[in-house]
């Protein structure tokens, strides 16, 4: 049996926090709920990716929206790209029986041009017979993708090298033979 998870709701979201001199630190967040592809689960495998438009980020200042669009390179990479490496398969099969609600995963995100893996704690949540919730998060850093932690002035305003990934997705599960 091969099971399909296609996203039909939810977003993912980044958030840093920028320190200014002699004052308090600024937290920063941008959301997007453009997210599309698919996940594919067989035999204790999961393939596929989720994609989310660099420039579908919104942080309510939209010339920082820009610019973090042009940080990310969005010309050249206008998606960051979302991949499961690796779940347990009794996770993987108790999520789906609605016995687990969290599990170790794997994961892979691709943006601005470089990949990086991450080990991190999702959290399920079953939603009828069709659907499940999850919700995950990752602490990154800007570097790891080749970007500069980014800064206003030479000490005005700076962001530490600090970068939390977190997203809450709603997926239908369709199933097939094979």
């Amino acid at each position: 049996m091969i099971l399909i998870l296609i996203p039909e709701g939810g977003y993912v979201e980044y958030k840093t926090v920028v320190r200014t001199v002699g004052i308090l630190p600024d937290e920063i967040r941008g959301i997007s709920r453009e997210i599309g592809g698919k996940f594919e689960y067989r035999d204790g495998k999961v393939e596929g990716s989720l994609e989310i438009p660099v420039s579908s980020f919104r942080s309510g200042n939209s010339s920082r929206d820009r610019d973090v669009a042009k940080i990310l390179k969005y010309k050249e990479y206008p998606k960051i790209r979302f991949r499961v490496l690796k779940v347990k398969k009794e996770d993987a099969e108790g999520v789906l029986k609605g016995e687990v609600n969290r599990a170790k995963v794997r994961v892979e995100i691709f943006a601005a041009g470089r990949a990086k893996d991450y080990e991190t704690l999702a959290q399920f949540s079953k939603i009828g017979e069709d659907k499940i919730k999850v919700r995950l998060k990752v602490n990154a850093k800007f570097t790891d993708f080749g970007i500069e932690p980014p800064s206003l002035g030479v000490f005005i305003k700076r962001a530490p090298d600090e970068l939390e990934l977190s997203g809450e997705i709603t997926f239908r599960i369709e199933k097939k033979e094979g």
